[in-house]
C-alpha cells in the first residue's frame, strides 16, 4: 500500500504521523489545514469489493448522522472523499484512555455512564437515524472511546453496521465473538443485539474482565446441522437443537455473572435481562436498560456519582481511526470516577502495550473475516434514503407474519418510489432473506399479491408483490412504493 510521510499534504490535511493500518488501508493522524481540527484519516486501499462496500456504507452512515443530528456520542465525521481514489474518511481526534486500564478500576460510575451514553447513541441508530434501524453489530470496549478530559463515551467503527438500505450476499456472522448476541451467529441481528453487547461492556467495566470467552459462544459457532435441507421440519428441529445448546451455554455465563456480582444482586439481575437469549425478552430500548441499571446500582448501594481523578504521569493520546479490523490506539490518562471507586488509581499498562510519551499501541481481535473470494453484492453503491421509514425490530428465529387489520391491497398496481429497494424471501431484514441479487429501481411497477403483514414485534408493514416486467416475486416494505 502507498504511504504518506509526515508533513505530506493529502487534500486539506497535513499528515502528522502514520498509524498501523487496518483492513481497509493506511490510517494517519492529521490536521485540517484550514480549520486546524485534529483528525484520524483512514484511506481505502484494499481492493476487495466487500471491504470497499463496507467502507462506503460507514461513510454514508456517519454522513447522514452528521447531517441529521450530530449525536454527541457518535464519532463526528469531519470530512470524507468518495469521488476520487484513494477514498478517505476523516473523523475527529479523541483524546481517550486505554479501556483495559479503566476496566481495572471496576467503576460502577463508569459502567453506568457508558451504558447511558452509548445506549443513547444506539437508540438513535435503531429508531431515529435516517436509515433506521441501523444495527452496529460490533459494540465492544475497543469501539467505545472514553475521552480523558470529560469522561464521555463515543461510539466508533460503523464498518459492519447493518440496515435496510445495505445488504451483501452472505453478509452474516459479523462482529466480535466475545460480544456477539446468539442471533448474530445466524445472521438474525436485531436492535436488541446491540443491547446484548452493551450489557457485556457494562459487565466488563464492573468486574474488570470480559464475561464471555474470547472465542465467543462455542455452541453458537457450530453449524446448524440440517439447515440446508429442503424439509422445513428438519430445519425446525435443527434450529431447536441449536437453540437448546446455546441457551445452556449462555445460562452458564449467567451463573458466572451472578457469582461475580454476588454483592450486587440487583445489578446482576438488570444485566441478565439485557443478556437474555431471546431478543424479545431484553429491554425494549437501550435507554430502558440504562434506567434499570441505574436503579439497580442505587439499590445495591453502588457509587454512581462522579469526581475527577488526579492526573497521572503517564499520559498519551488515543485517536479514533475507525479501523476496520479493530486496530486500536490507546492511552493511559486521568479520567472521572466515583470517589468510592479506588480514586486516583490507574493500573500498570496492560499486556501488549508500551508506555511512551506519545501513543500506546494495542492490538485487538479482528472484527470481520472475509471469505477467500468476495461474494456478489446487491449494489455497488450506497442507495439513497427513503424518508419516513419506521423503525423495525425483526426477531430471531424468523417469525410467521401476522396480518394487520387494514384494508386488503391484493391486486393493486403500485410504483416503486424508493431509489433502490431489496426484494426479500420473507418479510424480514435478516441477511439470509435477501432474494439473490435482485434490486428494485424507482419507477418499476408491481402487483400486490399479499399483505400488509407485520412480523412479531415490528412496527413495519410488508407486502408480497410481483414485478410486472418479469414476474419475479418477493417481499418489500410499504415505504418503498406509492
Amino acid at each position: 500500500m502507498p504511504t504518506y510521510v509526515s508533513g505530506r499534504i493529502y487534500g486539506n490535511f497535513q499528515i502528522i504521523k502514520d498509524l498501523p493500518h487496518g483492513l481497509s488501508g493506511n490510517v494517519y493522524y492529521a490536521v485540517h489545514s484550514k480549520t486546524g481540527e485534529h483528525v484520524a484519516l483512514k484511506l481505502l486501499q484494499n481492493k476487495k469489493t466487500q471491504v470497499r462496500l463496507h467502507f462506503l456504507n460507514e461513510q454514508k452512515l456517519l454522513s447522514l448522522a452528521q447531517e441529521d443530528r450530530n449525536h454527541p456520542h457518535i464519532v463526528r465525521l469531519v470530512h470524507s472523499n468518495v469521488s476520487e481514489e484513494p477514498y478517505s474518511i476523516a473523523t475527529i481526534f479523541i483524546d481517550a484512555c486505554n479501556h483495559r486500564q479503566l476496566a481495572r478500576l471496576r467503576s460502577s460510575a463508569l459502567a453506568l455512564r457508558v451504558v447511558e451514553q452509548i445506549g443513547s447513541a444506539l437508540d438513535y441508530l435503531h429508531y431515529q437515524h435516517p436509515y433506521h434501524p441501523v444495527i452496529h453489530r460490533d459494540v465492544k470496549p475497543d469501539n467505545i472511546l472514553i475521552d480523558r478530559r470529560q469522561g464521555n463515551a463515543t461510539l466508533i467503527d460503523f464498518s459492519v453496521a447493518a440496515h435496510p438500505h445495505f445488504a451483501l450476499v452472505d453478509d452474516r456472522s459479523f462482529g466480535t465473538p466475545q460480544y456477539m448476541a446468539p442471533e448474530q451467529y445466524i445472521g438474525e441481528e436485531v436492535p436488541a443485539s446491540d443491547q446484548f453487547a452493551l450489557a457485556l461492556v457494562a459487565y466488563y467495566y464492573l468486574t474488570g474482565e470480559p464475561l464471555i470467552d474470547r472465542g465467543g459462544l462455542a455452541s453458537a459457532r457450530k453449524q446448524i446441522k440440517g439447515s440446508d435441507s429442503q424439509d422445513q421440519a428438519v430445519i425446525a428441529r435443527a434450529l431447536e437443537e441449536w437453540q437448546a445448546l446455546v441457551r445452556a451455554e449462555l445460562a452458564s455465563y449467567h451463573s458466572i455473572l451472578r457469582q461475580k456480582l454476588s454483592a450486587r444482586p440487583n445489578t446482576a439481575q438488570a444485566l441478565e435481562r439485557a443478556l437474555a437469549f431471546d431478543p424479545e425478552q431484553r429491554y425494549p430500548t437501550c435507554d430502558a436498560f440504562a434506567d434499570r441499571l441505574r436503579a439497580a446500582l442505587i439499590a445495591d448501594s453502588a457509587p454512581i456519582s462522579l469526581i475527577k481523578i488526579p492526573e497521572t504521569r503517564e499520559r498519551s493520546s488515543w485517536l479514533a481511526p475507525l479501523l476496520t479490523g479493530s486496530l486500536i490506539v490507546g492511552a493511559a490518562a486521568a479520567l472521572i470516577f466515583s470517589a468510592d471507586d479506588r480514586e486516583g488509581y490507574l493500573a500498570p499498562p496492560a499486556a501488549g502495550t508500551q508506555a511512551s510519551n506519545s501513543t500506546i499501541i494495542v492490538s485487538a481481535p479482528a472484527t470481520i473475516t472475509l471469505p477467500p473470494d468476495s461474494q456478489p453484492v446487491l449494489s455497488d453503491e450506497i442507495p439513497a434514503i427513503t424518508p419516513g421509514s419506521p423503525a423495525a425490530s425483526p426477531t430471531m428465529p424468523p417469525t410467521t407474519p401476522t396480518e394487520t387489520p387494514v384494508q386488503d391491497q391484493t391486486g393493486r398496481i403500485v410504483t416503486v418510489t424508493a431509489p433502490r429497494e431489496i426484494f426479500r424471501k420473507e418479510p424480514s431484514h435478516a441477511a439470509q432473506n435477501v432474494l439473490g441479487n435482485l434490486t428494485l429501481r424507482a419507477g418499476e411497477q408491481l402487483e400486490i399479491l399479499e399483505g400488509p403483514l407485520s412480523p412479531k414485534g415490528s412496527r413495519e408493514e410488508w407486502y408480497k408483490a410481483r414485478r410486472l416486467s418479469d414476474g419475479i416475486e418477493g417481499w418489500l416494505r410499504s415505504t418503498a412504493f406509492n
